[in-house]
This record gives C-alpha cells, structure tokens and sequence, in this order.
C-alpha cells in the first residue's frame, strides 16, 4: 500500500545533495570533502569526511559533478568501501574551466561508503561549483 509521501509502506527516505565550499586538491585515496550539504535526508551523508554510509540496503542513485581547472586533466572517480565503480573525465581548455559529470545507479548493502576521489593523478577541484548527490530509489 502506498502511504500519504508516495512510499510504500516501511520505505524509508534517504537522499542528500552536497557542494563543496572551496577549491583545493585531491590524489590519491583521499575523498573529496563535498562541506556544504545542501540536503541530508536520513543523515547517510557526511560533510566532514565526504563520505555517504548507507543507512540501508537497496537500490542507489548518485550523481557528481566536478568543475576542473583550466589546462588540467581530471579523472573523479565513484567509490563503494574504496572499489572503484566508475570513472569520468574532465579537461579545463586553455584559459577555461571544465564541468564534467555522471550518473550511476548501485546495489549497495547496509553500511557501504560511497565517495568521490581522483582515480588518477592530482584532481583540482575548483571553487563552489562541484556537488555529489544520491538517493535511494
């Protein structure tokens, strides 16, 4: 039976959506620290360490978005428990910045962490204009 929200009974709302609040840099095994929730539905989502912990099993969507620097080549990558699930590239023209985004929809099991990092090399990530959002379907 449907409830009142739209749900099916016992569903549980989980969503967030997050920017980050600077420019900086990123390599390696080190999350990109999306500070500024927009969103927190089920407080999976953490501004701290830009980390989302699944509250529950099921179906996920997320959805990133990161804004290169100029002249610069950017691999963000999503991660599940620190596996690498799918990756994009970014490239900041000469004297321009770049956006480039994904979508991608996972299986994920209670307590699974979904991050954003660099899959190869320095990623600059710059000023307020990189997001990360998910939401259980």
């Amino acid at each position: 039976m449907i409830n009142s929200l739209g749900y099916l009974g016992g569903h549980n709302r989980i969503a967030f959506s997050a920017v980050t609040s600077s420019s900086s840099s990123y390599s390696g095994s080190s999350d990109v620290k999306f500070s500024t929730i927009i969103t927190n539905v089920g407080n999976g989502f953490s501004h701290s360490t830009g980390l989302f912990t699944a509250p529950n099993a099921g179906v996920y969507v997320f959805e990133w978005s990161i804004r290169s620097y100029s002249g610069n080549n950017e691999y963000p990558g999503i991660y599940v428990n620190g596996k690498l699930m799918m990756v994009t590239h970014c490239y900041g023209y000469s004297s321009y910045y770049n956006s480039c985004s994904k979508t991608i929809t996972l299986n994920l099991q209670k307590q699974d962490g979904v991050s954003i990092r660099s899959y190869s090399g320095t990623m600059y990530v710059a000023g307020t204009y990189s997001s990360f959002s998910g939401w259980m379907l």
